[in-house]
């Protein structure tokens, strides 16, 4: 049977959800690099890339945290195009300065997207508020950078009494 990439990846994150419950963050996060960031192999050829997206998944202890990093070699968050989002949401006001960094935090609120259509994996205004509320459950936090044309990195914190909690 000769299936897509694409659908192969998400039946590799769809497995992990099953398999281990607790993997769901990185599968959300995962969903979300496909969708939204990586461009298509066309466009990647076009901007001097690889034919192929690559989202690269490492995981280390840092002192007493467990350090998950999720980042892709796509176009980076259209910061613009949050910007747009968030004013006309309310969530920030048009003379209001705005870091990049905050803009970046706008993803994490609930309802909110950029997606103009619903996919399979993502647009439904659903996803990434939940990640950020899972991590803070944990007792760890989230952060997420972004280089137009480049890429975009989520880095996890979590305790590491946590993870060995789970591993035991």
């Amino acid at each position: 049977m000769d299936v897509p990439a694409h659908d192969r990846l998400l039946l590799v994150t769809d497995a992990a959800v099953n398999i281990a419950p607790e993997l769901r963050v990185k599968a959300d996060i995962v969903r979300n690099a496909i969708d939204h960031g990586l461009e298509d192999n066309e466009a990647r050829i076009r901007n001097g890339k690889g034919e192929f997206g690559e989202i690269q998944i490492e995981v280390r202890q840092e002192g007493n945290e467990l350090v998950l990093l999720l980042k892709d070699d796509g176009k980076g968050l259209d910061l613009a195009r949050i910007r747009e989002k968030g004013l006309a949401k309310g969530l920030i006001s048009a003379d209001q300065p705005v870091s990049d960094a905050d803009l970046c935090q706008l993803i994490f609120e609930p309802g909110f997207s950029t997606a103009s259509t619903v996919t399979q994996l993502s647009g439904r205004g659903i996803g990434m508020d939940v990640v950020k509320n899972e991590v803070s459950n944990l007792g760890g936090k989230i952060d997420v950078t972004t280089v137009a044309g480049q890429s975009t990195s989520f880095v996890i914190h979590l305790p590491l009494t946590l993870s060995v909690t789970h591993v035991l």
